[in-house]
């Protein structure tokens, strides 16, 4: 009986233990955003508040608010003050870590803007933010205390904008919310970018698995006013005015699109329930860019522009890396042979296991030659991550690969499934 009683008892306080986060318990349905400046160079790195503001609609999940999903360069938790209980935990990555990789950051040190969202809590929290190094999260950044009801948290100040729905599935606690944002767009374009809006959100669920998922999805569209239209150009002395002052040449790659910006960023964004945003740039140039949880953007003119928009998006949405290698890029070891990256879909069999080895046929050899007889099958094929060796990739070809690939591969799908299902209550 005693033995009995023990077992009910620990099972009691397994529950209690392990229940899961009453979202109506601790939160509000408001948005905590806390902007950051990263500081530092090749092997070191420091974390400043710049600023903690409330935004008025909380367009994350309310599910599995303590569960991490592995995924992001840096995670951040928020305890509940009173209780030390986790109640709520994400992951996130950023220019700055890429930066870091670069010839750039032996030399100088540079800061760089940073956003991270959470709902808003309703009492005082422990807000953590750490940074992965080596592979696990031991680089602790910031460990402050916040006050919901303190001075510390204001509201964000509204910029000159409109907003438009462009498709609407649920309600934000049930659906995944992009905002997309005008970037050189003037005031003559407006009717410009809400089509641009519309054609680029279809295109979007052209591609698999994102059709099949339609709708999980709302999309709402943020028009911000530039003065000139398109983005900064450094290599042809092309500078102009815009909202959120986009540029190529990023990291010194001609063709990568991003912006240093994000607290212009996040103003525009706040006008919007959001989960992800995505960034449109009025121009004609090839390029683009994306990064997990951070954001995504890419020229609307440029040549194979909405490949370009689903493969940036496949960065900032499941966190897929880069599964080409023989384009030229800023990055030094992006990938360290000694280390499983995070990214679900490259791997340098350090622990292949928890990859894709559970959809491997038992025949198909590791790694796997990327000759003809393979051309459809998932494998292990070398190349990827920026490098011909040591990073392997999944398929011969695929959307996180080129362009003229047919769609994402089978693994870099079932990432994609995986985190909507985590978003929207799914399995």
């Amino acid at each position: 009986m005693k033995k009995k009683g023990l077992i009910i008892l620990f099972t009691f306080y397994s529950v209690i233990l392990f229940a899961e986060v009453n979202y109506n318990a601790f939160f509000t349905n408001k948005v905590l955003r806390v902007d950051l400046v990263l500081s530092g160079n090749k092997t070191s790195q420091m974390a400043s508040v710049s600023q903690v503001y409330e935004e008025k609609q909380w367009g994350g999940r309310t599910t599995k608010l303590d569960e991490f999903h592995g995924k992001g360069t840096y995670k951040y938790d928020l305890y509940d003050l009173n209780t030390g209980k986790l109640i709520y935990t994400d992951g996130f990555s950023t220019l700055f870590q890429e930066w870091q990789t670069t010839d750039e950051a032996e030399n100088i040190e540079r800061s760089m803007e940073n956003t991270i969202y959470a709902p808003l809590p309703q009492k005082d929290v422990r807000f953590v933010l750490v940074h992965r190094v080596d592979g696990l999260f031991t680089d602790t950044l910031l460990n402050i205390n916040l006050n919901p009801e303190g001075e510390i948290v204001r509201p964000t100040e509204t910029p000159d904008s409109k907003t438009k729905d462009i498709l609407i599935s649920g309600k934000t606690d049930e659906c995944i919310d992009i905002v997309l944002i005008a970037e050189g767009y003037t005031k003559y374009d407006e009717k410009l970018f809400f089509e641009d809006a519309q054609n680029f959100a279809d295109a979007l669920f052209t591609s698999k698995p994102f059709a099949e998922n339609k709708g999980k999805f709302n999309i709402r569209a943020v028009m911000s006013y530039s003065e000139e239209e398109g983005a900064d150009d450094p290599e042809q002395a092309i500078y102009v005015k815009t909202a959120l002052n986009s540029s190529y040449n990023t990291l010194y790659s001609d063709r990568y699109l991003m912006t240093n910006d994000l607290y212009d960023v996040s103003n525009y964004a706040s006008l919007v329930p959001h989960d992800q945003i995505i960034i449109l740039v009025n121009s004609e140039k090839y390029g683009g860019g994306g990064i997990y949880n951070f954001y995504s953007i890419n020229s609307t003119r440029g040549r194979k522009n909405q490949q370009v928009f689903i493969h940036e998006f496949g960065h900032s949405f499941a966190g897929l890396a880069d599964e080409y290698y023989t384009s030229d890029v800023s990055y030094n070891d992006f990938f360290p042979a000694d280390i499983e990256p995070w990214e679900p879909n490259v791997t340098t069999l350090v622990d292949f296991d928890s990859k894709w080895k559970d959809m491997l046929d038992q025949d198909t050899p590791v790694p796997t030659p990327a000759k003809n007889k393979y051309k459809n099958t998932i494998g292990v094929y070398e190349g990827g991550g920026y490098v011909a060796k040591g990073v392997y990739r999944p398929f011969i070809d695929c959307r996180m690969k080129t362009n003229e690939a047919e769609d994402f591969c089978p693994v870099c799908a079932r990432a994609i499934v995986r985190t909507i299902n985590f978003y929207t209550k799914g399995d």
